[in-house]
């Protein structure tokens, strides 16, 4: 229920204005008597006063002087006369007869409806108590207030507050207050309103503050009143707030506070020159009381202002965020503002603001610079205009400034809609950015772009107002960011920021095409496990992506770990036989490829061990390798043994010389040397050219199919071969010395057999030593040059 009025809707207008409080309405019934109403008015565009009328026909006579002043352009509200009770839905009291009056939002009988009407001013009022709790409770309809408290270390929390005539929540001056996760709906003068210190205002929802259509008896209240939440005292942390239409300021702050986190959504639907975030310390200069303030990580979306009831800008004067009347020292970063009447941000007669790392899109102006006293930087902040105001009256400007001299660097600046005439100076010049920076000698490392969007192309904000971070699923249309780089399927942000994407008219072609394999060539007989690939190559309507083998017709999936990204040129046999090998590819949607299969056989060489004299002779196959080197003095083979054996002794070949030689047996480590399994003590070399057989000090067993590798090392540098009297596998490589041989990776290193020894110590001491060169050999023998 609503409580009689007149008009219904908007407001009268002062036609006459006879003294400073007296004036004539000619649209007013000069036959009714208003003495004894309330006059509710906008005599300024920030502030609506309440006074006690007398009349005499259509001239109205207030009890006190309004601020500022009478003027024609006044709009105002008649309340409390039985006479404006013409529509469902209103009530009015009669003090004097005690009597409720009421029309019913059907127009049924009073009678059949339970009415209720609260007959507390305040729902919990605790004055001058300190350490109370006030949770969980459900407030409605107070005549003052839902909850008023006074004193130190008050918690309010979890409550629900909905319709005072007055201010959901007041708290007096105290310490240390919690007013948390509380619910107020409805309020005609404020939400809450707090003058504590070092108090936390999070987590409250504050909705449909002093909004004309639900104004009672006592208006919007003393001029400056009207916002969602309103704190006055030092240190207080207002946090993770959600304020949505409010008549005049979503957030207002005075003093020394920090404002983050918050969602305010829908200011200034009543009054005019007001702001999504505001704050003011008139008089101060150049001491202001809110140096040290932080405004940071805040969404404010919708700050529009209204002329009805007041018109004397002629334009709306909504703003994202204002720093009002001598605020200064206060730090603006990281926020987001936009669809805002007039300025993103802005400053009017402040000063040493820093404004930093904001998002201000889609605004009248993306900031505005009133007058500034001094030591303000604005650096680093994306303006990006659109094409016109709310009002559809101006071009949306990038920026402007009529006073002051702020210091403006790093910024970037963004309109696809107009590139002449987006600065304004002075509010009568007019500049592209090339005269904004000749004009204001600034921006000089800022950046702007004003190429125009493609046919089909439209800009969008998103922005996460809640605490955790979240995904937009952008569906198949393909976007840009400012910068021009492709966004498409989904965008991540964190909480409480906003990124600004341009949506092309482009579409994502979902890829469905697997890749087709051309060639795949393996030989159809093979003599070793280890099988070449000569040709494997495949096409794809966009790129293939990996190339993969298998011995099975399963299809792989898009994530298995075997693929490459370029196509191998062997595959590996665990057994001989008949085999099959599939060939797949994939490209970078995902899409396996039909398998390429081939048939091979793979026989392995083997020779019966022979008896001589009752003894084992050689098992498997004898091999000589095709190294022939003069330049390393050490070398380490990998082979694979067909069948299980013992390795007795190993033969190298090698140009005589003189000096040592020393030879040893490693198991395989990933196809690398790792710990020793057999040695040869350190011999003296043949002095003349061929084969020389060193045994091992102690034999070592192999299995079946076990690798291992053979190395040795000479004391001089000579020519050499190798060969194995106990040899029986195909899987031949030719490396350098083992990794656990020199701990420095399997390189040739064509050092001497002292230089190698140096290597070894200076390693595991961790150290730079540079030995004698005179190290005896018998030293070299006792050491373990080969691993342990």
């Amino acid at each position: 229920m609503k409580v009689a009025r007149h008009p219904n809707k908007s407001y009268l207008a002062v036609h006459t204005v006879n003294t400073t409080k007296s004036f004539t309405c000619n649209d007013l019934n000069g036959s009714i008597n208003y003495s004894g109403a309330k006059w509710i008015a906008r005599t300024s565009p920030y502030s609506m006063v309440t006074y006690v009328t007398s009349s005499n026909s259509k001239t109205l006579t207030l009890s006190g002087t309004p601020y500022p002043s009478l003027n024609t352009k006044t709009g105002f509200v008649l309340v409390g006369k039985l006479e404006f009770l013409d529509s469902a839905g209103e009530w009015y009291y009669d003090s004097a007869t005690k009597t409720v009056y009421l029309w019913t939002p059907g127009g049924s009988s009073p009678a059949n409806h339970v009415v209720r009407g609260s007959v507390h001013g305040i729902g919990v009022a605790g004055r001058s108590y300190n350490y109370v709790t006030i949770k969980d409770l459900e407030l409605l309809h107070n005549k003052e207030s839902g909850i008023t408290s006074s004193g130190s270390y008050v918690n309010i929390d979890n409550n629900t507050v909905s319709f005072p005539d007055e201010k959901g929540v007041f708290i007096s001056p105290g310490l240390s207050g919690n007013i948390s996760n509380n619910t107020v709906s409805g309020a005609n003068h404020i939400g809450i309103e707090g003058y504590s210190e070092k108090s936390t205002y999070t987590d409250n929802k504050i909705n449909n503050t002093s909004l004309l259509d639900g104004l009672g008896l006592s208006g919007i209240g003393e001029w400056y009143m009207g916002s969602g939440l309103y704190v006055e005292g030092n240190d207080n942390v207002i946090k993770y707030n959600r304020v949505t239409n409010s008549g005049y300021n979503g957030i207002q702050f005075h003093k020394r506070n920090v404002v983050e986190y918050n969602f305010v959504q829908n200011a200034l639907l009543t009054k005019d020159d007001g702001g999504g975030i505001y704050t003011a310390a008139a008089g101060s200069y150049p001491n202001a009381p809110t140096s040290g303030s932080i405004i940071r990580y805040n969404i404010i979306d919708g700050v529009f202002g209204s002329l009805d009831g007041c018109n004397p800008y002629g334009i709306c004067q909504g703003h994202g965020i204002y720093l009002d009347e001598n605020s200064g020292g206060v730090t603006v970063e990281y926020n987001t503002v936009t669809n805002i009447s007039d300025a993103g941000i802005f400053l009017h007669n402040s000063f040493n603001e820093t404004i930093r790392y904001n998002t201000s899109y889609n605004n009248g102006r993306q900031y505005h610079i009133s007058t500034d006293l001094g030591g303000s930087k604005f650096n680093n902040n994306i303006l990006y205009a659109k094409a016109r105001n709310m009002e559809n009256k101006a071009i949306q400007f990038l920026g402007s400034q009529r006073n002051g001299k702020v210091n403006f660097t790093n910024n970037i600046y963004v309109n696809h809609y107009n590139k002449s005439a987006v600065f304004k100076v002075d509010e009568t010049k007019y500049y592209d950015f090339a005269g904004w920076k000749v004009s204001t000698a600034q921006d000089a490392n800022s950046t702007i772009n004003v190429v125009a969007l493609a046919t089909g192309e439209t800009d969008v904000i998103f922005y996460n107002d809640t605490k955790q971070s979240k995904e937009f699923n952008l569906g198949n249309t393909i976007y840009k960011d400012i910068n021009g780089k492709q966004v498409s399927d989904k965008v991540s942000l964190l909480p409480f920021t906003s990124i600004i994407l341009i949506k092309t008219a482009s579409q994502i072609t979902t890829d469905t095409t697997p890749p087709t394999i051309i060639s795949f060539v393996v030989p159809s007989t093979n003599s070793t496990l280890i099988v070449p690939v000569s040709s494997f190559s495949a096409s794809d309507n966009n790129t293939v992506t990996g190339f993969l083998l298998t011995e099975s017709s399963t299809v792989p999936t898009a994530g298995n770990s075997g693929w490459n990204a370029t196509a191998p040129t062997s595959f590996s046999f665990s057994t001989e036989g008949t085999k099959t090998l599939f060939a797949w590819t994939k490209d970078a949607a995902g899409n396996i490829s039909s398998s390429s299969t081939r048939q091979l056989v793979i026989t392995l060489q083997a020779s019966k061990p022979e008896v001589v004299n009752n003894s084992p002779g050689i098992l498997g196959n004898t091999y000589v390798s095709d190294l022939v080197s003069t330049a390393p003095n050490r070398r380490a083979v990998a082979v694979t043994f067909k069948d299980a054996g013992m390795i007795e002794s190993i033969s190298i070949f090698h140009n005589g010389g003189t000096g040592n030689v020393m030879m040893g047996v490693y198991a395989d480590q990933v196809g690398l040397p790792s710990s020793q399994l057999g040695k040869t003590a350190s011999t003296v070399i043949n002095s003349t050219t061929g084969w020389q057989t060193v045994s091992l000090t102690s034999p070592v067993q192999v299995n079946a199919g076990q690798t291992v590798w053979l190395s040795w090392v000479f004391k001089t540098i000579l020519e050499f071969d190798i060969q194995s009297e106990i040899l029986a596998g195909h899987n031949l490589q030719v490396l350098g010395l083992p990794e656990c041989l020199l701990h420095l990776g399997a390189q040739i290193w064509p050092i001497t057999i002292f230089q190698f020894i140096v290597i070894i110590l200076r390693f595991r001491l961790l150290k730079l030593l540079v030995l004698q060169w005179y190290i005896p050999w018998c030293q070299l023998h006792q050491t373990d040059v080969l691993c342990q």
